[in-house]
């Protein structure tokens, strides 16, 4: 049964936010849902085919659109396909195999499969790479930073920055408003000699001001348990502001370690 909330349904709102982002995308776009057996995956498509693909997945809590300048810019030489998780807010639709189990699906899956990656890239990863460590004070929690007010005619928490003014999709996303609500349910943290068995080239992306955790300490960790990693830093990254605020900086990392060898 759906929910009104002043007269409109929340899930039309926030279908017309998300394709308002699709409409404003700066390279054609084609949407497509992909049945699998937990359901239909949503995903945003671009660049030319027959050119090697990226698959793009976005953080807890967020949906392809978040991926936008990323990837236009890697639709220049890429295949780019980014997906809705199931599980997470977007327009996938959940059916069939419940999902029990989330996050890290970029890692998981090139530890599970890894024969069809070729590279994989972390961008700020939080928690498989995390040392032991106590908890945040509570003064570098990521709730303790007060949002950032956006500019005239953004949608709050995507910097989609020629967007015209629309509903806040961002703030949709943080509190799981939208054709499902964000599940929180997170896989074992892979094992050192997991990750040590990973052997295809990685590339480590770490923001110098996250508050999620210690940036150093993550870089470390990376090149430590990671066999085949490099790593960089973007000095005035956020961990909630990659990849919708930073997507120039991360190209500048994402494409000459794509262009590197054969796929």
């Amino acid at each position: 049964m759906r929910t009104a909330i002043g007269g409109h349904d929340p899930r039309a709102l926030f279908a017309r936010a998300y394709q308002d982002l699709v409409n404003h995308w700066p390279v054609p776009v084609t949407a497509l849902d992909v049945p699998t057996s937990y359901g239909k995956t949503h995903v945003l498509i671009c660049g030319e085919q027959g050119a090697p693909a990226v698959i793009l997945l976005p953080g807890g809590g967020a949906t392809a659109t978040a991926w936008r300048d990323v990837a236009a810019g890697l639709s220049r030489s890429h295949r780019v396909i980014a997906a809705d998780p199931i599980g997470q807010p977007g327009l996938s639709t959940p059916a069939g195999r419940p999902v029990r189990t989330g996050a890290w699906l970029a890692l998981r899956y090139a530890l599970h499969a890894p024969g069809p990656v070729s590279r994989l890239v972390l961008l700020d990863p939080n928690r498989h790479l995390r040392p032991t460590e106590p908890a945040l004070p509570p003064e570098r929690h990521p709730a303790a930073s007060p949002p950032q007010r956006p500019a005239h005619g953004q949608v709050p928490g995507l910097g989609n920055r020629r967007a015209p003014a629309g509903p806040s999709l961002g703030r949709r996303h943080r509190r799981g408003v939208g054709p499902q609500a964000r599940q929180d349910r997170h896989a074992r943290r892979p094992r050192p000699r997991q990750l040590a068995s990973l052997h295809i080239p990685a590339l480590v992306i770490v923001a110098a001001r996250s508050r999620a955790h210690d940036p150093r300490r993550i870089a470390s960790r990376a090149q430590d348990r990671l066999p085949n990693v490099t790593t960089a830093t973007l000095a005035h990254a956020t961990h909630h502001s990659i990849p919708t605020e930073d997507a120039p900086e991360l190209l500048r990392h994402i494409e000459p370690f794509l262009a590197r060898g054969n796929y």
